[in-house]
């Protein structure tokens, strides 16, 4: 079924999908899940873009822009996120998935503390703030 889906946004009908496909995927997926309803029409874009970047982050490992398809369908956080379209997922399910209504609050919640000048962006020196103090390994 969403190997189907993923075929519909592969515009350049190479196997693999851009970060604008892949948001107009989220786009759409996002009123079908469950789990989300409550999702606030002004947390949207935040959620979408958030939801996009960690696909790009672990599945673009050489930041070409693009992923592929087989690799979003057999990964870990395809089947995470498509978790969320069970209707019957507990409390501690939810606790626990990335991409619950939960975790993106407070991944925003944790970036608008961090936004002390509030430009939309994070300085090294905002994100040296986060969680008390410097990076593992004492640099960046």
């Amino acid at each position: 079924r969403t190997r189907i889906e993923f075929s519909i946004y592969d515009h350049s009908t190479d196997g693999t999908l851009g970060e604008r496909e892949l948001e107009q995927w989220v786009s759409d997926l996002l009123p079908q899940l469950p789990a989300l309803r409550e999702l606030r029409e002004e947390f949207f874009p935040f959620y979408k873009v958030t939801a996009v970047r960690k696909f790009f982050f672990f599945l673009d490992p050489r930041r070409r822009g693009r992923i592929s398809l087989q690799k979003m369908l057999s990964s870990p956080i395809m089947h995470e996120l498509l978790e969320l379209r069970r209707g019957d997922l507990g409390q501690e399910e939810l606790r626990q998935n990335w991409f619950s209504l939960e975790y993106a609050e407070m991944l925003y919640s944790d970036y608008l503390e961090l936004d002390a000048d509030q430009n939309g962006m994070l300085s090294v020196g905002e994100l040296m703030r986060f969680r008390g103090g410097a990076p593992p390994g004492g640099g960046l």
